[in-house]
């Protein structure tokens, strides 16, 4: 049995980082069935769910040397970068370091390399890359990082992110459409008039009055004023009771579990029924979702393995959802959905507004804005700062998703406009086209290696710039998703690659733990035939 251990710098609050995980861990073993993983992380609670993978805490001595004495293949993963900081970097390569000195060998797997900024950080990649058996790294960036700051050693070969092992049919698209359905309602609660025109409804209440002050003329025996004065006074509190009672309804969806949210429309019926027919045509007018062409279908998928082999077809449920999509566009009845993924840049305040400029210019023209803060913890306050710069409304992701979770949302998306690099490749992975913002060279390379429109450097973000961009990729989205669909297949197998390589390195060092169970069942075998011979 082979026994794996995989160093790389997994947090609580990264879903990309616990997507890369559960993807090399399902191509481990798709490749080599029955292969015990372990892996050195900074918290076991997100690494721990996975089925049948040993977590061992980096921190802890004991864990740490047990691990990498009982591993016959050591993996560095993730990306190696010193922008944040260069006790990552110490941490990391220190675990590789006790790895050679265990005589294990060590495999960078899929490895991204860079930004290297600083003089130490340089140094001290150059000095630990050039000990390791062979490195397999995500883009051609990487690679050139690498020589350029002198790892001559290893062969460098390129392949492709680990995360792209992942087969997205897998995902079912109606758990994106409850969790929409979610952040919708808990909109709800932030802007308590729920799209109904509040001016609509009080001049409906005061033909209401008219009609009755037209009918009463004719009635005798009692004053007009004073008839009036009644009947005006019963409308009032009777639209006024019906008005109440559907702000009501369509606030409490949000004391449902998902699987109960409020159907859409619902919240235009409740308007109608509130003030009644000029009302209701009002409220329908600001409520109603404005028409757009046909969204994506699921796209078919290329896989490698006989472990993801089940995987590979659209799930039923993802299918009728499609389905229920076109319909909605063709009666017009959908709004384009923009996410946003932003990164809060220390000292640049300007972006923001920049952002949230753009974003309004998209809610006017019939847009839905959903902000989403992919790390939770660092990202939820620059979310709600743009939102709250705002003038229109818009949607805010307010919990913590699981890897699931995220990925079946963005595949909800129609348009994606990114400041990440991983929440690019995730959307991508979706068939959702993107707009990036350039904050690095990584991000323009994989913007123009898959066909899909830039925003520019953030410094020379303009909100007119920004607005026009967007509605360039709205407009070219069918041309990107064609595209994308046929540059994931290779990318796919790309990523395969990486897996390969690694198996067949240590294979090809040490063939005999290939055939470890195939000769531990033959000698069992043999054992039983042995003593069933003696006993005759």
């Amino acid at each position: 049995m082979l026994r794996v251990a995989v160093a790389g710098c997994y947090s609580t609050n990264n879903p990309y980082e616990e997507a890369e995980l559960t993807a090399i861990v399902a191509a481990l073993r798709a490749l080599s069935p029955g292969s015990e993983i372990t892996v050195f992380s900074q918290g076991q609670r997100k690494t721990g769910q996975l089925p049948e993978v040993r977590t061992a805490n980096r921190w802890n001595p004991f864990q740490l040397v047990y691990s990498l004495l009982h591993a016959d293949l050591v993996l560095s993963e993730g990306n190696i970068r010193d922008d944040q900081g260069i006790w990552p970097l110490i941490s990391h390569f220190g675990i590789l370091a006790l790895a050679r000195l265990f005589g294990k060998p060590v495999v960078a797997y899929g490895q991204g390399v860079g930004p290297l900024k600083s003089f130490l950080g340089r140094k001290l990649v150059r000095s630990a890359c050039n000990k390791i058996d062979l490195i397999t790294v995500r883009d051609g960036l990487s690679k050139e990082t690498l020589l350029e700051i002198g790892v001559d050693h290893p062969p460098v070969v390129v392949t492709a992110d680990p995360v792209f092992t992942i087969n997205p049919a897998q995902f079912d698209r109606e758990l994106g459409r409850t969790l929409l359905d979610r952040i919708r309602s808990q909109s709800l609660v932030d802007y308590p008039d729920n799209g109904i025109d509040g001016t609509a409804i009080q001049r409906a209440i005061e033909n209401i009055a008219d009609n009755i002050k037209d009918t009463t003329k004719e009635k005798a025996g009692e004053p007009e004023s004073a008839a009036l004065s009644k009947t005006t006074e019963s409308g009032k509190a009777t639209a006024s009771s019906k008005a109440t009672q559907s702000s009501k309804a369509a606030t409490s969806n949000k004391a449902e579990t998902p699987g109960k949210a409020t159907a859409p429309g619902s919240r235009q019926q409740a308007a109608r029924q509130a003030a009644g027919g000029e009302a209701g045509d009002a409220a329908r007018s600001v409520g109603e979702k404005q028409g757009s062409p046909a969204r994506k279908q699921d796209a078919p998928t290329a896989q490698q393995g006989s472990a993801a082999q089940d995987s590979t077809t659209v799930p039923q449920s993802a299918q009728s959802l499609a389905t229920v999509k076109d319909s909605e566009a063709a009666a017009g009845d959908h709004r384009p959905l923009l996410g946003v993924i932003l990164q809060d840049i220390e000292g640049n305040e300007q972006y923001k507004k920049t952002v949230a400029s753009a974003a309004d210019r998209l809610v006017q023209d019939g847009w839905e804005v959903l902000f989403i803060p992919f790390d939770f913890a660092a990202d939820i306050q620059v979310c709600q700062e743009v939102s709250w710069i705002m003038q229109q409304k818009s949607l805010l992701l307010k919990e913590k998703l699981s890897l699931v979770e995220c990925f079946s949302l963005l595949g909800e998306l129609d348009l994606l406009l990114g400041m990440k690099l991983p929440a690019l490749k995730m959307a991508s992975m979706m068939r959702t086209p993107c707009v990036g913002v350039a904050l690095d060279n990584k991000i323009s390379k994989f913007l123009e290696m898959t066909g899909q429109a830039s925003a520019g450097a953030l410094d020379d973000l303009q909100d007119g710039e920004l607005y026009q961009r967007i509605k360039e990729a709205w407009e070219e989205r069918k041309e990107t998703i064609s595209h994308l669909d046929q540059l994931l297949i290779q990318v796919r197998q790309q990523s395969w690659e990486s897996a390969g390589l690694a198996l067949s390195f240590f294979y090809s060092r040490q063939p005999s733990k290939r055939y470890d169970g195939r000769h531990a069942g033959r000698s069992e075998h043999q054992g039983k035939a042995g003593r069933a011979t003696h006993r005759g």
